[in-house]
């Protein structure tokens, strides 16, 4: 992990990593001439040359599937879809209400093809075998188009491949089995075949407009904090780990801190525990819903978290089995879960900022304690904003690649260094003289140095509400 440290922090290719499809219902289309014209018929597939577009197609084409499973098992009332609309309901999750839980129960008859497409009589199937019909298809693509990197190659400072993961420049990473993973392998692959990656970036944006052209409902900008993909619409939606069953002591103290977190955003935050349903699992696969994954493990360290909200069930937070709910002077469930959950909403340690060494001094070492860039450099680099088109009766937002060459804030802070946010480490000597006190630490083997933290800070509080 020391080769991570050699990297410096570029905006090429975070921001291309940051990939969110939302969906939400919408009646009627814009265009009534397509309305009833699937996408696959719209846009050709053959003709796409950037792999991002074909793995758009997929998605996009894999959810018209779906629904139109969903619409030959049950019949959706068209006020249903208005009411749905003018809710602002969860989109492709308010299907849900319409369905069994075990969609085995619903079947219907449909004509047998053989692999020639050839009709050779008549089927049986339930809605749970034409999901998982559809899941199948849709991940086999999307594994096509996984970058095939090796082991440990570098790409010009900007990020390595260590395991199944792309790590990028300043300790980010993203999966290799993703669609991060496949539009940051765009640009690598750019640069691995001598390719300008600016120009291999307007070409990917110029055919993603071009496949969606005449669907596009509004424009609307989705980046957030440059390195971590805030959760849309502040929904945090989270479940249980099966494997690692979560203790009821645990789930307690834990769903304590997602209140805190709620309470200190005035509600632009909103934790919604994951409804284990076989439909919300096909929207899962279908990287339409994003859920975080919660642990209680046997680990080294309180805690660990991916930064924002990823899609495909990648996001998790993990916390370590021995941590108590009472432990006077320490850390415990609640305050560990306070942290991470920052994390989770996108939040980095308020010691690594770029301004750090006017107020602690930081001599460890890893990724938790490197200093990052306040700012990107004076390069062109790829830059997500979203679209909106309309599929059906759907709102589908989609990503479009712009390019903008300017020196530009990588994090969003507060102006004041926070020495008692629930984000900064215990334990760093402070400095100068003037910010040694009790006020902003204490004083311990003859020196002032930061506190362990167990609450949400005045600054905290204000800040989430300011980004959410």
């Amino acid at each position: 992990m020391k080769k991570r440290g050699k990297f410096i922090f570029i905006g090429l290719l975070v921001s291309l990593a940051i990939i969110m499809i939302g969906c939400s219902f919408d009646h009627g289309i814009t265009d009534p001439g397509i309305k009833n014209v699937p996408f696959n018929e719209r846009v050709c597939l053959n003709s796409l040359e950037s792999n991002l577009a074909r793995v758009l197609w997929h998605q996009i084409a894999a959810t018209e599937a779906v629904l139109e499973a969903v619409q030959n098992h049950v019949d959706i009332p068209e006020h249903e879809i208005a009411r749905s609309a003018r809710c602002e309901n969860y989109g492709l999750q308010a299907l849900g209400r319409f369905l069994p839980s075990d969609l085995s129960t619903l079947y219907r008859t449909r004509v047998q093809v053989n692999s020639a497409g050839r009709a050779i009589g008549y089927e049986v199937v339930t809605l749970q075998h034409e999901l998982d019909e559809i899941l199948t298809t849709f991940n086999n693509e999307l594994r096509r188009y996984t970058p095939q990197f090796l082991e440990g190659q570098c790409f010009g400072g900007m990020a390595y491949i260590e395991g199944s993961q792309i790590i990028m420049a300043g300790g980010v990473s993203y999966s290799i089995y993703s669609i991060e993973g496949i539009a940051i392998a765009e640009i690598l692959q750019a640069i691995v075949d001598g390719e300008d990656p600016e120009e291999k970036a307007l070409r990917v944006s110029y055919e993603i407009e071009a496949m969606f052209r005449g669907l596009y409902d509004d424009y609307g900008r989705g980046l957030w904090l440059r390195t971590a993909p805030r959760w849309s619409g502040g929904r945090v939606t989270y479940r249980w780990s099966n494997t690692n069953p979560v203790s009821t002591t645990f789930r307690t103290e834990i769903r304590r801190a997602m209140r805190s977190w709620e309470s200190a955003a005035h509600g632009r935050i909103r934790f919604t525990e994951f409804n284990d349903t076989p439909w919300n699992w096909t929207l899962v696969g279908l990287g339409q819903l994003n859920v975080l994954t919660i642990y209680e493990r046997n680990i080294s360290g309180g805690g660990i978290a991916t930064p924002g909200s990823f899609p495909f069930g990648i996001s998790f937070m993990t916390l370590y089995q021995g941590l108590y709910v009472v432990n006077p002077g320490g850390h415990t469930i609640y305050s560990l879960a306070l942290h991470e959950l920052g994390h989770v909403l996108g939040l980095q340690h308020e010691h690594q900022r770029w301004d750090r060494d006017r107020f602690v001094q930081v001599t460890r070492s890893g990724l938790n304690y490197v200093r990052l860039p306040e700012v990107t450099l004076f390069l062109p680099y790829p830059w997500i904003e979203f679209r909106t088109i309309r599929i059906g009766f759907l709102r589908i937002r989609i990503p479009v690649i712009v390019i903008r060459v300017a020196s530009f804030p990588q994090f969003k802070r507060t102006s004041a260094f926070d020495f008692n946010s629930i984000m900064i480490y215990s334990g760093l000597p402070i400095v100068p003289a003037a910010n040694q006190n009790s006020r902003y630490g204490i004083f311990r083997e003859g020196r002032w140095e930061t506190r362990i933290v167990t609450t949400l800070s005045p600054m905290d509080k204000e800040f989430i509400r300011r980004l959410y």
